[in-house]
């Protein structure tokens, strides 16, 4: 991280950690009990896009708002073939875990502006 051009790593300068380095740790967190992950497709949404995938066979979602957006409106096919009743919601920069209430599709993501896991 240093240079003339100030750059976006995980660490600053004084290798505080930065809003990324929160993300990486919590996503590893989570999937850290799954055998396997198998990729899936994206899923462009109003106001964010998704990435789904499969940990251990359950499906997932990796929900990022766009600049500025609070709520991602996900597309009816995005939750096909999930729990949605026992969906748990992963704020990455956080942690924090709570109930998804994703029977609106509507995902509000996280104030800090990082990603939020659905699964």
């Amino acid at each position: 991280d240093r240079g003339y051009f100030p750059r976006m790593g995980v660490l600053d300068r004084l290798w505080n950690p930065r809003l990324g380095f929160h993300v990486v740790r919590h996503m590893m967190g989570a999937l850290a009990g799954a055998g396997s992950v198998m990729p899936g497709e994206a899923i462009d949404a109003t106001g964010g896009r998704a990435i789904a995938f499969e940990a251990d066979g359950k499906r997932m979602l990796l929900v990022a708002a766009d600049e500025g957006a609070s709520i991602v409106e996900l597309p009816g096919a995005a939750l096909a073939g999930m729990d949605t009743a026992n969906a748990r919601r992963i704020e990455l920069g956080s942690g924090v875990i709570s109930a998804a209430d994703v029977s609106s599709g509507g995902v509000t993501v996280a104030a800090d502006g990082a990603p939020v896991l659905i699964g």
